[in-house]
């Protein structure tokens, strides 16, 4: 008898009840709910930062063959730095070249006869933040990085799905700058 009885005692204290189970399991989905959204945003940083400093680096080249050369690129193999993307559908309907890599679009624009200069944009083509990215131009003498949120799809082959703030703001946080019928700028 006292042996059935120490039986039913450690078989009491070796497992969990349900009720325990379901608390450990609630507490791991808030745990989950609430850091998946931080490292989606971190993720997504790390991709932006990427872009961000391949755009510098076209940028500093661009200079560089300007100066050397008294006039402005029209294709990236003109620059002296290796950009291993390959060819691409335009993003911009008025760029000279274009470049991929199946997420982002690199491209040139030359549009100095229409008053807001040269013009080199990284675009997200895919994913959730597709229309998104980042520009800077020759008239940014300052070297200025703008974030971008695409808004108008009539000269790109797709059509942004962004929210106002949605990358630039809410992933990038940056100030919001101005909006004109393409897209909506935003500063660090």
């Amino acid at each position: 008898m006292k042996q059935e009885k120490y039986r039913k005692q450690k078989y009491r204290k070796s497992g969990f009840t349900l009720l325990e189970i379901l608390v450990v399991v609630l507490i791991i989905g808030v745990i989950t709910a609430i850091t998946l959204p931080l490292y989606n945003r971190t993720v997504e940083q790390s991709y932006s930062t990427e872009a961000l400093n391949l755009i510098k680096a076209v940028a500093q080249s661009a200079k560089v063959y300007a100066i050397n050369r008294d006039t402005e690129f029209t294709s990236f193999d003109m620059l002296d730095i290796d950009i291993p993307w390959a060819k691409s559908t335009r993003v911009i309907g008025s760029s000279t070249d274009t470049l991929s890599n199946g997420i982002w679009a690199l491209e040139v624009e030359n549009a100095s006869g229409a008053g807001w200069g040269d013009c080199i944009f990284i675009t997200r083509i895919t994913g959730k933040y597709k229309g998104a990215g980042f520009r800077i131009c020759s008239y940014s003498r300052t070297n200025r990085i703008y974030c971008q949120e695409r808004t108008n799809g009539t000269n790109i082959p797709f059509t942004p799905s962004l929210l106002p703030g949605a990358y630039c703001k809410n992933v990038m946080q940056w100030k919001f700058k101005s909006e004109d019928q393409w897209s909506r700028s935003y500063l660090p």
